[in-house]
């Protein structure tokens, strides 16, 4: 590059040489052109080696002097070079300069007053080999390694004109090509030695500037003015404070340029500023069309200010480094395939690109500024990779309006929202995620608060006046819900779904984190945890009120459903207090003082629980299980229990329960067969006496469950009765009822009840009972069982505190009656110190049996055991000891009250044996002296049939609530 400006300069010496020989021709010879220009021609073609033609040259000097000017017309040079555009190096239609003659002979300074080029064609071209078609001065026999000089020691040119001037440099080693039309310029120049400065104004129709085959300026008009230094060893171009108008946009320029021959480096420093801001619209014309699709789909418009920089070294290995800075002022920005446009954007954006390194390439964004819709987003960022998948990082803050996130949502999702945010969002993401919604792949973090928040999905609507929202995708604590968090905070928060279902919660505090939302072929994991201060929740005429309530779950979404399943499988805890329940089929309100459970798919594990419902309180601690198996109708809903209570209301509860799980037709009221049970035979213990209402029938079992209850009562309602310590296992399995070694003290007594009871039909139940009471007073046993006597009509003769056992098994119709068809049972009674009746009955037996008119009728003991099966009532042989008499008594009667007893005298003060036989009913009884059947002194063996009975009713329940068996019909 060095030797080319040495080069331009011995041409600027030979014009000037030129002109002085045609000055000295002057002297010898005519001045005529037609004189001038053979020899003219003819000194050019010596000092040239290329092609030079010039048709016409004028020289004047008298009329200018102590100037000359030469005028050369039709100035055409030739230089052909493989590759080159053309072989014309310059055609000029007219090349004038002016020269100082008298600054040259007494100063040795070449002083150009003027030089001018019009009409030209200027062609400059460098070859791949480093070869330039402007090398036209003979070479030299050695090469010149010294430093450029002037051969005379003061060049000034007051002025250089270019009217019309086409201009082309392409330099193939440097992959540059520039090319200037219609220029129009004017400089001067002022130099000494190698340094040169001076003044340029230019001005070209369009200008194309071209680097290693890429168009960055494509035929644009251009305009520069500016001051230019020039240093010709450093080959250092200077332009310290240009004004360039490219496109007719102004900007203020600065340049410095140093080709360093020796290393073979371009070394550059170029900056540049826009006057003010810009319309962007021309400034996006002027992007080279080799960029231009990364514009694709993008719509800018508005105002920006532009500052860039490009600096460093160009060379085979290096290129330099471009910045540029956008400030943008109201203006609007939208993208194909984004349902949003920005505008009223402002912000500063940094454009950093490394030629050396693609993957460095940036930009940083400053001070964003925009609106959307009804929405406000402020914030920064970076984006890189811009050759590639674009990636973004950015901050934002700003008001958002929700309703306008809609249109970032899947067409599936069909969600709708409304409300005010505002607070600071920060994302991480590549263009295509956006653009193909891949929010799994998306990081953001957010932070808002929310006035006026409504959400709907479906039927289902959320509603808050005021809420703090954070959410986080994707969800850093979970694999299984990793695609977002979200966490909830506000004074209330309101759901309704449909009609019939709303809810309120106070003061919640609830983060929820969820799975992958956008793609509907996976199954979706959404996780729950939180605190609600108070929940309002209701369902048609239902109703829940708790106060604090604390929640942990996980949800599991079922695809493949099978059956009734749960389309979700939760998992968690829940932990609530002072919880108020109104329900339906519960004429009182359920209270709920405190629970606390663990759920699974299949389990529910009460830890802990307080609740009250009527006059009952109790605390409940336990498992329910088998909940598919139950929902999918293969298989019982189990619970396990720990039941404690200081009161329990029996009778209400099992109203509550009565008849769950059955059929309509099963629940059907049947006709009472009264002919089957003529006597009205009831067993109605206080154990059963709650079991029926007038209005709902016998207790029908809950069917389809598998209870067991360990049950410990202080107090407990039963019938008419009050039962306390009530201690045992009470057991509900699908239609039957078992309770086993039930301890409990009545008014009456201290008792003990095993007992099976089914429900098939409401006419058609099934008991199995092992009923012992101890310490009873007779009297009282009657009125609790009032039909007791029916079995043991004795017992009316007796008073007194005694014992009672009775194991039995039977069906009942609806009223509790016995179907005696099915009676299968034991009794036994027996007590000390009992009173024996005053009676008609009495008085003619005790006549018959002579007892001592003075005797008291006090029992000293009595232990006696019956049989009943079917209609028939036996009596095992038993004795009764009074005072000094001693009976055993014997027999059997039925239902129908017939009776056939025998008494037999076996020790009294009579010196010999007497007995009596008593028969017929209540109404017609004969009383008989007949042979005693039992020889004196004769001790009845105990059979304990009861016993064995008892054991028998045991295994019964243990079989029926293991195997599902029931005694026989």
């Amino acid at each position: 590059m060095k030797t080319t400006f040495r080069i331009i300069a011995w041409v600027l010496s030979s014009l000037i040489i030129v002109a002085m020989i045609a000055i000295a021709v002057l002297v010898w010879w005519v001045f005529t052109p037609e004189k001038i220009t053979p020899v003219v021609q003819k000194e050019l073609n010596k000092m040239l080696t290329c092609e030079t033609q010039v048709d016409r040259v004028e020289l004047t000097f008298f009329s200018t002097f102590p100037d000359f000017a030469l005028h050369l017309h039709g100035l055409t040079m030739v230089q052909p070079m493989e590759g080159a555009p053309s072989d014309t190096l310059l055609r000029s239609g007219s090349t004038c300069a002016t020269v100082d003659v008298m600054e040259f002979l007494q100063h040795d300074a070449v002083v150009v007053r003027e030089l001018l080029l019009e009409d030209a064609m200027l062609m400059l071209f460098v070859d791949a080999s480093g070869q330039a078609n402007y090398s036209v001065m003979p070479p030299s026999e050695e090469e010149d390694t010294s430093a450029f000089a002037l051969p005379f020691a003061r060049l000034e040119i007051e002025k250089i004109e270019f009217n019309k001037v086409q201009i082309a440099y392409h330099d193939m080693p440097m992959k540059l090509a520039v090319d200037l039309n219609e220029v129009n310029a004017r400089m001067t120049l002022q130099g000494k030695n190698d340094l040169f400065s001076g003044r340029l104004n230019l001005q070209t129709t369009s200008m194309d500037l071209s680097y290693d085959s890429i168009c960055y300026v494509a035929s644009e008009p251009a305009r520069i003015s500016t001051d230019y230094t020039f240093d010709f060893n450093r080959f250092l171009i200077g332009l310290p404070d240009a004004d360039l108008v490219l496109n007719g946009l102004p900007f203020d320029l600065s340049v410095m340029v140093e080709n360093n021959t020796k290393a073979g480096d371009l070394l550059m420093d170029i900056t540049f500023a826009s006057l003010g801001s810009l319309q962007v619209q021309p400034v996006l014309d002027m992007i080279p069309s080799y960029f231009q699709h990364y514009m694709e789909g993008i719509s800018l418009d508005g105002k920006a200010a532009l500052k860039g920089k490009l600096k460093g070294v160009v060379n085979e290995n290096s290129l330099p480094h471009f910045s540029l800075n956008i400030d943008l002022d109201n203006s609007s920005f939208a993208y194909e395939g984004l349902p949003y446009t920005l505008r009223e954007m402002s912000g500063v954006a940094d454009i950093v690109l490394d030629m050396n390194d693609e993957n460095s390439w940036h930009i940083l964004v400053e001070d964003f500024d925009a609106r959307t819709f009804d929405s406000h987003i402020m914030g920064y960022g970076k984006v890189d990779d811009l050759m590639g998948d674009m990636r973004f990082d950015l901050k934002t803050k700003g008001m958002l309006n929700l309703a306008d996130a809609t249109p970032m949502l899947p067409d599936s999702m069909q969600l709708d929202l409304k409300g005010i945010a505002r607070g600071n969002m920060n994302l991480q993401f590549r263009l295509s995620q956006l653009m193909n919604f891949e929010f799994d792949k998306i990081k953001t973090y957010g932070k808002f608060h929310v006035n006026d928040f409504r959400a709907s999905y479906d039927t289902l609507v959320a509603t808050a006046g005021s809420a703090d929202l954070t959410f986080r995708l994707p969800n850093p604590s979970s694999a299984k819900t990793g695609f977002a968090e979200l966490l909830l905070q506000a004074d209330r928060l309101d759901l309704q779904q449909g009609e019939l279902t709303s809810a309120s919660m106070l003061d919640v505090d609830l983060k929820v984190t969820t799975s992958n939302l956008m793609d509907s072929s996976l199954a979706m994991v959404v996780g729950m945890e939180g605190t609600v201060n108070e929940l309002i929740a209701v369902y048609n005429d239902e109703r829940i009120q708790t106060g604090a309530l604390k929640l942990y779950a996980e949800l599991d979404e079922v695809k493949k459903l099978t059956g009734n399943s749960m389309s979700w499988l939760p998992r968690g805890s829940v932990q609530l207090a002072n919880g108020r329940l109104r329900l339906t089929s519960v004429p009182d309100e359920l209270r709920i003082p405190v629970i606390a459970f663990d759920f699974t798919p299949d389990e529910l594990v009460i830890k802990d629980s307080r609740l009250n419902v009527g006059f009952s309180d109790f605390q409940l601690k336990g498992s329910l299980s088998n909940l598919d198996a139950y929902l999918n109708d293969t298989g019982l809903l189990k619970g396990r229990f720990d039941f404690v209570s200081s009161t329990t209301d029996v009778n209400y509860l099992m109203n509550l329960f009565n008849g769950l799980g059955y059929e309509e037709e099963e629940l059907a009221v049947e006709p009472v067969d009264v002919s089957e049970n003529p006597s009205g035979l009831q067993l109605q213990p206080d154990a059963l006496a709650g079991m029926s209402s007038p209005m709902s029938g016998p207790f029908m079992v809950p069917k389809g469950v598998d209870f067991e209850l360990n049950v410990r009562v202080d107090e407990a309602f039963v019938s008419t009765d009050v039962l306390s310590d009530v201690r045992g296992s009470i057991a509900v399995k699908d239609g039957l009822l078992g309770l086993e070694s039930v301890l409990f003290t009545a008014s009456a007594a201290r008792m003990q009840l095993n007992a099976l009871y089914h429900s098939p039909r409401r006419n058609h139940l099934f008991l199995g009972l092992d009923f012992h009471l101890t310490h009873i007073e007779i009297e009282e046993l009657l009125m609790m069982i009032p039909d007791i006597d029916t079995i043991m009509p004795m017992l009316r003769s007796f008073g007194g505190r005694g014992e009672f056992h009775f194991a039995a098994e039977t069906y009942l119709d609806s009223t509790y009656r016995f179907k005696p068809s099915t009676i299968r049972g034991v009794a036994s009674v027996s007590g000390e110190e009992l009173v024996l009746m005053d009676g008609e009955t009495f008085s003619e037996i005790a006549k018959i049996l002579m007892f001592n008119k003075k005797t008291v009728n006090k029992v000293d003991s009595l232990a006696a055991e019956f049989t009943l099966f079917k209609t028939e009532v036996d009596i095992y042989p038993f004795q009764i000891v009074m005072d000094k008499y001693k009976a055993v008594i014997s027999g059997k009667h039925n239902l129908d009250m017939n009776f056939n007893y025998h008494i037999s005298l076996t020790d009294s003060p009579v010196p010999f044996a007497v007995g009596v036989d008593v028969s017929g009913n209540l109404d017609d009884l004969k009383i008989r002296l007949a042979k005693p059947r039992y020889a004196r002194l004769y001790r009845p063996a105990q059979r304990r049939e009861i016993d064995r009975k008892q054991l028998e009713i045991k295994q019964m329940i243990r079989n029926a609530l293991t195997q599902g068996l029931v005694g026989s019909d």
